[in-house]
C-alpha cells in the first residue's frame, strides 16, 4: 500500500454544472467539477501530469499501462463516458480497500446531499435522478397481458427510462429555485461558513442525506420511511419516545398555524400518530402497501419545513438541546391553554398538488 495521497475520480451520471456556478461546487471536502473544466488543467486539480503530458505518454507508448488509457477515456466526448458531464474528486489517504471504501461512502453521501436540493422543491413525479450509471440507461420492459376470457394473449414491450432524459442542471435556474429552500443554508453549514454545534451539523447532514435518499428512491414506502427516520433524527434524542416527543416538538414548529382552530394540537398529534403507525407496520410487519402518496407528501411537508427552519435560523437553533428547550416552553404554554405564538422567522411552505398530479403519480409512480 502506498502512503501517498490519492484522488478518486467518480463519474456522476445525469448531472451538469453550468457557468453561473463556475462549473464547480465544493461540499465539505469533495470537489464536484465539470468535465471540460477539469480536462483543461488536470494537474491543477491534483493529477500528477497535465493532459498534454498524458497524451504524450499514450502516443509514445502504444502499449501504455491500461490506467493511462482509462484516464484519457474519461475526458472523451464519445465511448463509455460520453454522457458524463460531471465528476467528483475525492482525496483519500491510500490505495487500500479501506480508503477506497471510505471515499465511496463520502461520494455516496454527497450525491444524496445534492439530491436533497430537489426535496420539497420539485414535485414528486418530476424528480430528476442522477448519480449512478443506470440514470442514463433504458430498460426494455416485456410482459404478457392475458384476458380472463378466451382470446389472444397480448405480448407487450416498452422502453422505460430509469430517469428523465434531461440532466439535473446546477446553474442560475437552480440557484433561483433553491433561494427559499434549505439547501443553500445547509451547504454553508456543511462547509463551516455558518457555525453551529458539531453534533447539530451532523444531525442536519444525516437528515438531508435521508431526504436525498427519499428523493432518489422510486418507491413510495421507502421514501416515506427515509422521511420518518430523518424527522426522528433531528427532533428526538436516542431513547426518547417518538409518539410522545415528536408531536410536542412539531407543535412548536407548526402549532401557530392552528391557533384559530379548536383542538389544533390534536390535529398535529393525530397526523403524527397515523404516520407513526404506518412506519411501524412497515418496519415490524412488512406492510408496505398501506403507505399512500398522501402520506409521503405529508412527511415531505414536515421534513422540508424542519430543515428549512433549522438551517436558516441557526441564530436561534444552535443545537438540538436549544430546539428541545424551545419546544418545551411551547408545550408548557399549550398545557396552560395559551396560544402558540409564531417563533421569530418560522415559516411553513407546502407544495400544492392537484388531483390530476396525484392521479398521475398513483398511475406511474414517483
Amino acid at each position: 500500500m502506498s502512503n501517498s495521497n490519492h484522488i478518486i475520480v467518480y463519474p456522476i451520471a445525469n448531472l451538469k454544472l453550468d457557468v453561473s456556478i463556475k462549473q464547480q461546487l465544493w461540499i465539505e471536502n469533495v470537489h464536484i467539477i465539470d468535465k471540460i473544466l477539469l480536462s483543461r488543467n488536470i494537474k491543477k486539480y491534483g493529477f500528477p501530469w497535465t493532459f498534454y503530458e498524458l497524451k504524450a505518454i499514450l502516443k509514445n507508448k502504444p502499449q501504455a499501462d491500461i490506467k493511462f488509457k482509462h484516464i484519457k477515456e474519461i475526458f472523451r466526448q464519445d465511448g463509455e463516458y460520453k454522457n458524463i458531464k460531471t465528476y467528483a474528486l475525492i482525496r483519500v489517504a491510500g490505495d487500500d480497500q479501506k480508503s477506497i471504501s471510505e471515499g465511496f461512502a463520502r461520494f455516496r453521501d454527497i450525491l444524496y446531499l445534492l439530491a436533497s436540493s430537489q426535496f420539497g422543491n420539485k414535485f414528486r413525479g418530476n424528480i430528476i435522478r442522477f448519480g449512478s450509471p443506470e440514470n442514463v440507461a433504458m430498460i426494455l420492459d416485456r410482459y404478457l397481458l392475458i384476458p380472463s376470457t378466451k382470446g389472444e394473449s397480448l405480448y407487450r414491450a416498452s422502453v422505460w427510462r430509469t430517469s428523465p432524459v434531461r440532466h439535473y442542471v446546477l446553474g442560475q435556474r437552480w440557484k433561483e429555485l433553491t433561494r427559499s429552500h434549505f439547501f443553500p443554508s445547509l451547504l454553508k453549514i456543511l462547509n463551516k461558513e455558518i457555525n453551529v454545534n458539531s453534533n447539530w451539523r451532523l444531525d442536519l447532514k444525516k437528515a438531508a442525506i435521508l431526504a436525498g435518499r427519499s428523493v432518489l428512491s422510486k418507491e413510495i414506502p421507502l421514501s416515506f420511511l427515509y422521511n420518518m427516520i430523518a424527522i426522528e433524527t433531528i427532533l428526538k434524542k436516542q431513547g426518547e419516545s417518538y409518539e410522545k416527543v415528536v408531536p410536542e416538538r412539531l407543535n412548536f414548529i407548526f402549532g401557530w398555524l392552528y391557533n384559530d382552530k379548536p383542538r389544533g394540537y390534536e390535529i398535529i398529534k393525530n397526523r403524527i400518530s397515523h404516520l407513526y403507525s404506518l412506519r411501524n407496520k412497515f418496519v415490524h410487519d412488512g406492510q408496505m402497501l398501506n403507505v399512500e402518496i398522501e402520506d409521503l407528501l405529508e412527511t415531505d411537508y414536515i421534513l422540508s419545513n424542519l430543515l428549512s427552519n433549522f438551517c436558516r435560523l441557526t441564530k436561534y437553533f444552535i443545537n438540538k438541546e436549544t430546539v428541545i428547550n424551545l419546544c418545551g416552553r411551547a408545550e408548557a404554554k399549550r398545557f396552560l391553554g395559551l396560544k402558540i405564538k409564531r417563533f421569530k422567522g418560522l415559516r411553513s411552505l407546502r407544495q400544492q398538488y392537484t388531483l390530476r398530479h396525484l392521479t398521475k403519480i398513483k398511475e406511474k409512480g414517483i
